[in-house]
This record gives structure tokens, sequence and C-alpha cells, in this order.
């Protein structure tokens, strides 16, 4: 009985040996866990800040873009002068987004047809308006001594 309880002594004493082994290799595995997911959480977070940045770029360059294509139909399609070009231009760079850059361009390009069609319908007015006669209608003889006496010294009569 003394062999089997000598047994059973060193048996415990080589789970209790186990056991903090055990013990000590979970907590060094915690140890690398949490240093592996500090090192991810950076990485995470460097990625998520190009993200924006990059998203930021992009927004910028869009609008960049809104403003150009809008400016040029507006020149295309109507003859500015320069002074107008450049009130076009200033416009535009007040807008501080997509929706204001389309907002500004509809209500200029409005302004501009308006303007345009106000032309044409003066112009039509004056074309179609019946005009007099520039043939002489026939000549209005009026005796006057004074008058005759000069033709005759001119020599036109």
């Amino acid at each position: 009985m003394e062999g089997v309880k000598e047994d059973a002594h060193e048996e415990d004493e080589d789970e209790d040996i186990d056991l903090d082994e055990v013990i000590k290799s979970l907590s060094e595995d915690e140890h690398e866990d949490e240093a592996e997911e500090e090192e991810e959480s950076d990485d995470l977070a460097e990625a998520y800040a190009t993200i924006k940045s990059l998203k930021d770029t992009l927004v910028e360059v869009n609008l960049l873009n809104a403003k150009l294509l809008f400016s040029n139909k507006l020149f295309k399609g109507n003859d500015l002068s320069e002074s107008q070009k450049m009130k076009v231009i200033e416009t535009f760079d007040r807008a501080s987004n997509l929706r204001e850059v389309k907002l500004v361009y509809t209500t200029l390009s409005e302004s501009f047809t308006s303007r345009v069609a106000a032309r044409k319908t003066v112009t039509e007015g004056f074309a179609s308006k019946k005009s007099n006669s520039t043939a002489p209608k026939g000549q209005i003889v009026e005796s006057n001594g004074m008058a005759d006496r000069m033709k005759r010294l001119a020599g036109l009569l």
C-alpha cells in the first residue's frame, strides 16, 4: 500500500508540474496574442487613415472635375465676354459640394438662355416690322426768288 501511496503522490506532483507549465504557457500565449492584437490594431488604424485620406482626395478631384465640366458647358453654349467668364468661374469656385455645383450651373444656364431669348425676341420684332419706302415721292416745287437767284449764280439753272 505504501507503494501505491507513493505512486499516487508522485502522480500528484507530476500533475502539479504539468498544471503549472500549462498555466505558464497559456499566460505566455495570452501575452503574445495581446501583442499581435495591438500590432494588428495599429495596422488597421493606419489603413483607415489612409482610406480616409484617399477618399477626401477623390471627393476633391470629383468636385474640381464637375466645376470644370459645367463651366465648359456654359462657355461653349453661350457667347460670353471675358468678364462674364470670370464671374462664372468665381461663382463655381464658391461651391463646396457637387449639389451646389449643379445648382449654380442650372441657375447660370437659365439666366444666360433667358438673355438670349430676350435678344431674339427683340431682333425678330424689328425684322417683321413694316418699313417705309425710300423711293422719292416726287419733286416738291417751291418758287423762291432768292433760291432761284442762287441757283443761277451757281450755274444750276
